[in-house]
């Protein structure tokens, strides 16, 4: 289960925490939000939460998956 913290005077939050599928688990030391609204924290952290999981579940392939590319100008 992933948490939210705050450090410094600006009050960044980070993430930290593991998440777990069957016998599978990724532990994330701490992984930075860049902002210091807790709604939008809590919204980085769910979105975090739910590609490592995913990440659980089908492999490489699911990084793989996740790129977006931009066109080209």
């Amino acid at each position: 289960m992933l948490s939210l913290r705050t450090r410094g005077k600006s009050g960044i939050y980070y993430i930290r925490g593991s998440v777990s599928l069957n016998r599978q688990t990724i532990d994330v030391k701490e992984f930075s939000t860049g902002t210091s609204d807790k709604d939008a924290a809590s919204h980085v952290m769910a979105q975090y939460q739910m590609q490592l999981h995913n990440e659980l579940l089908f492999g490489p392939t699911a990084k793989v998956a996740d790129v977006t590319f931009s066109p080209e100008m």
